[in-house]
This record gives C-alpha cells, structure tokens and sequence, in this order.
C-alpha cells in the first residue's frame, strides 16, 4: 500500500512540469514529463534473481524516495535543477513494483493456480487497505473544507500556507483562491 501511495505524485506530473516551464498543451508527454521515462528503465527484478538477493533490491529505493520527497516540499519551486532532481529520484518508488511481485512469485512457485490465488489476496487485501484509508482521508478532509467555508472562522498559519500555495499555482489572488475552494467536497 505504500508503494501505491508514494508512486501517486505521478498523477500530478502535468502540475510539477507546469512548475518547471513545460505548460505548452502540444508538447509530446516524454517532452512533458522527460523523468517519467526513467521510471521504465530501471526495473530490478532480473539483477536481484540474479544475485539472489531481492530484500536490498526492495528495501534500497525507500530512502532515496523519502530523500526525495523531503527535497521536493523544502526547496523553492521555482528552482529548476532541484525540483528536476527530487522528479529523478521520486521515480524509484517504481523500481520496486517488479520486485514485489517477483519476490511474491518465488515464495509460492508451485502450481500456477496456487500463485495466482496468492497475488489475487494479496491484490484484494492491498485494495481494501487503501480503500479504507482514502475513505477516512477524504471524510477528514471534507470535514475540514467545511469548516473553512464559514467566513468568520479565523484561518490558521496552516491553512493560509495551503491558500497562498493555491494562489500561486493557480496565479490568482487570496480570496479568488478561498472561493475557489468553496463548495468543493470529496465524492464518498
């Protein structure tokens, strides 16, 4: 479930461009988001069966993606070569998908009927997990969005760094930001 959480950000590759200049809609998707690429071209599972080591080829890209995020929310965004950077290696969160699921396939290798069962459950198990917690997520979020619809609530340092993010990635004022925010709610 963490995997499928920290490889998210890509959902959001069309914004990060955005931030580095890339904002022309005609520009090919590889021009868009050129680190997207890297992410396909460093698959693990055939040099860790190879060693015979999976766990370091699993375990090794977590820091460097935790590395990542951390330089991406502490720099300015309109630095080019950070931001760029932190993209570069936010993009080993997908080294370890292939892994995972061959780590999964050597565990049960016999029959085949067998393993597909052991990667159903464990689908299964993953999507209820993230089900779960994205429905709590969003009911935390709403409740949250209501309270700041109410004009005379004061709005905290918090909430104003979130409407001063806004503001600025959309490059409106202040208060078009807030009431872009309003009646926006989570479909749950």
């Amino acid at each position: 479930m963490a995997i499928t959480g920290a490889s998210g950000f890509q959902n959001y590759f069309p914004t990060l461009t955005r931030m580095l200049g890339y904002n022309e809609p005609n520009l090919p998707p590889p021009r868009r988001a050129p680190l997207h690429l890297h992410g396909h071209l460093q698959p693990l599972p055939l040099p860790s069966d190879r060693l015979r080591n999976r766990f370091w080829f699993f375990i090794y890209p977590i820091p460097v993606t935790n590395v990542s995020f951390t330089i991406f929310r502490t720099i300015d965004n309109s630095a080019f070569g950070p931001c760029c950077f932190s993209f570069f290696l936010m993009m080993f969160v997908f080294a370890m998908n292939g892994t995972c699921y061959s780590w999964i396939a050597s565990v049960i290798p016999r029959p085949p009927a067998k393993r597909a069962a052991a990667y159903a459950f464990i689908n299964a198990v993953l999507a209820v997990a993230m089900a779960l917690t994205l429905r709590w997520y969003w009911v935390r979020q709403n409740r949250q969005l209501e309270r700041l619809e109410e004009v005379d609530v004061p709005l905290g340092e918090r909430e104003m760094r979130k409407l001063r993010r806004t503001a600025e990635t959309e490059g409106m004022g202040l208060e078009q930001a807030r009431i872009l925010q309003k009646g926006f709610r989570y479909m749950i």
